[in-house]
């Protein structure tokens, strides 16, 4: 789990917490920049991460989740095989995606976002699992919020590690 995220931890966000209650564990929301859609993309080398260690015997599993309806929305249809149908397919491939996984009693979400670059502005280094990240500040939170954006809805600002580390390599 922490070999990921400290590979990952220059090309994600963290967005907010969905506080547990009685039948939800914590819930932390990551979000990577999905524009870029070519081989080096955040997704592409998190599904090579994924295919090349599936086979290690870990406890570090990830559930796959289509994040969204792209092509009910798209409106566009393209003859199979043109560049416009590659290149919507590109997209498709980039943005489609929500991975899910769990540690020590927290659910982690990685999901796709557009304005990437902006909000990659309003961060601050804070620890995940022992890793640092960037976090999205408590001003930036709650100006999103306040604008009604819904990568905000129902989440908490993030403000410190939840993860409770068992134990660590010296």
């Amino acid at each position: 789990m922490r070999d990921f995220l400290k590979t990952f931890s220059q090309r994600l966000i963290i967005f907010g917490t969905e506080l547990k209650n009685s039948d939800r564990l914590l819930h932390v929301h990551i979000k990577y920049d999905w524009t870029n859609c070519s081989p080096k993309g955040t997704a592409a080398k998190i599904k090579e991460y994924i295919k090349a260690n599936q086979d290690k015997n870990t406890s570090l599993k990830f559930k796959w989740h289509r994040y969204s309806r792209f092509d009910l929305f798209a409106g566009e249809v393209f003859r199979p095989g043109s560049r416009a149908h590659k290149k919507r397919a590109r997209e498709h491939r980039s943005y489609n995606n929500h991975w899910e996984l769990a540690c020590n009693g927290v659910v982690i979400h990685i999901t796709p976002v557009y304005s990437y670059s902006e909000y990659r502005k309003k961060t601050q280094k804070l620890k995940l699992a022992g890793v640092n990240f960037r976090a999205i500040t408590p001003e930036a939170f709650s100006e999103g919020q306040k604008s009604n954006d819904y990568e905000f809805s129902g989440l908490s600002c993030y403000i410190s590690d939840p993860v409770p580390l068992l134990w660590i390599k010296s």
